[in-house]
């Protein structure tokens, strides 16, 4: 639905349906004074897949090891 929305205004747009590679893709790709924005999960530390099962999954924990790994 968010690509769909994007179609009118830009066809510049990456699409990565892993959420954990989408947001290290993001902070490898940012540029100093870039912000980038996790938005959906809020606090929750699961995600529910396609079959319905519960993953442990915490944007948190991904920024933060992304940070130590590039620092």
């Amino acid at each position: 639905m968010i690509a769909e929305g994007m179609k009118p205004y830009s066809d510049d747009y990456l699409i990565i349906e892993d959420r954990k590679k989408a947001i290290e893709y993001a902070l490898d790709h940012a540029k100093k004074g870039e912000i980038i924005l996790c938005l959906g999960k809020g606090h929750e530390t699961h995600m529910v897949g396609k079959n319905e099962e519960w993953t442990y999954f915490s944007e948190r924990e991904i920024i933060e090891e992304h940070r130590k790994r590039n620092s």
